[in-house]
């Protein structure tokens, strides 16, 4: 007897298919939009006041470029995901209805919403590992963890159509919140 709701994996390398091509355009792109953002937080007009607890003690005006581009950086890639993830599951509702209600299509149903959400976490956990070694304050094992096991979850949901259901409310909206985190280390 044959099961209606059993989804039969695509399964293909998304990485053989040229998606490791747009991973690294993406890291190259996103590194580059830091590397502006690092430049502006130069001029003193939009020069932002850190937490005290950042700066060296006593110093006066304490100005953090690196600490500002990273967190700016990391705001918009979170907004990039969250809006993934928000549109996807909440608003189209294409996480629901483009696979079927069930375990298995939980597990193993393709969703192209998350496969975008996928290369874009991919892109943006690798990037903010490499970039956090240079920021003391992100350079905990805490942090660089977090990183480094969030890139290979999201290459595996990529690499196997693993979990694509889940990833969208995970991957997507969950960083919603974490937009908000990003700015809080500011004045």
């Amino acid at each position: 007897m044959e099961e209606k709701n059993v989804v039969q994996p695509i399964v293909f390398s998304s990485f053989s298919q040229g998606k490791s091509i747009i991973v690294i355009k993406g890291l190259i792109f996103i590194s580059l939009f830091h590397l502006i953002i690092y430049a502006l937080a130069h001029i003193p007009i939009l020069q932002l006041q850190p937490d005290p607890k950042f700066c060296k003690e006593n110093e006066v005006n304490c100005s953090r470029p690196d600490l500002f581009a990273k967190q700016i950086t990391s705001g918009i890639m979170q907004i990039i995901m969250g809006t993934i993830g928000f549109l996807s599951w909440h608003w189209t509702k294409q996480a629901h209805n483009n696979i079927p209600a069930t375990p298995n299509g939980r597990l193993f149903g393709y969703l192209k919403e998350a496969e975008y959400l996928n290369l874009t976490i991919t892109v943006f956990q690798l990037w903010d590992f490499l970039f956090s070694l240079g920021i003391p304050e992100h350079a905990s094992p805490v942090f660089l963890g977090h990183h480094l096991l969030a890139a290979i979850t999201s290459w595996f949901s990529l690499e196997y159509q693993l979990v694509h259901h889940y990833a969208i409310f995970f991957g997507g909206c969950s960083e919603i919140s974490s937009i908000f985190l990003a700015l809080c280390d500011f004045d």
